[in-house]
């Protein structure tokens, strides 16, 4: 029904950290074949953090990155999607014009990682949850965020594991955001 149950500054804006890769996750399965085959661009080299320790010039399909990305939090995944998709500012625009398509007008992207050196994703509960609520119709989506191993990537979202209703989700964590978590369940 899109009706708050429950809320506590569910409308304050805040840093999203890696939450923003769902963002760059829908971008990514909407705009590209996930079977292609891309080369991981030099700007990997950019991002710290959170990797699935790609190689410059290392050839990889992005359904592969989507998993690194979603599974990992990877940011130089991130920064490969953003790059071989769009280009890095045009798909920086991209995430910004969805966000305004579902109505996420409390919601900013300026990278598609979520690090907050020197820029960063903004966002609120409230359009996160709508944000999630979207991505959750989209099936490879779905997957991705639901599966605990792909190859030798393990899910970092330890409720995957413990809670037998959760649907998926994604953790995040900087220094400026604190941990972020944004997940879905279901239950009859």
């Amino acid at each position: 029904t899109n009706k708050i149950l429950e809320g506590y500054n569910y409308d304050e804006v805040r840093s999203v950290a890696s939450i923003s890769k769902i963002m760059t996750a829908i971008v990514a399965i909407e705009n590209n074949d996930v079977n292609k085959i891309v080369i991981v661009p030099e700007e990997i080299n950019t991002v710290y953090g959170s990797s699935i320790y790609l190689k410059v010039k290392e050839e990889i399909s992005i359904i592969q990155l989507l998993y690194g990305l979603l599974l990992r939090s990877g940011n130089d995944a991130a920064m490969s999607l953003a790059y071989n998709i769009f280009g890095y500012q045009k798909f920086i625009e991209e995430m910004n014009k969805k966000a305004l398509y579902l109505r996420m007008y409390n919601t900013t992207f300026e990278n598609p990682h979520g690090l907050n050196d020197d820029s960063e994703n903004y966002s609120t509960a409230h359009d996160l949850s709508k944000l999630m609520r979207y991505a959750l119709k989209n099936e490879k989506f779905r997957n991705i965020i639901k599966t605990t191993k792909y190859n030798n990537w393990y899910n970092k979202n330890e409720l995957l594991t413990s809670y037998k209703y959760l649907l998926g989700g994604k953790i995040g964590y900087t220094k400026r955001s604190g941990q972020v978590y944004v997940s879905a369940a279901t239950k009859e």
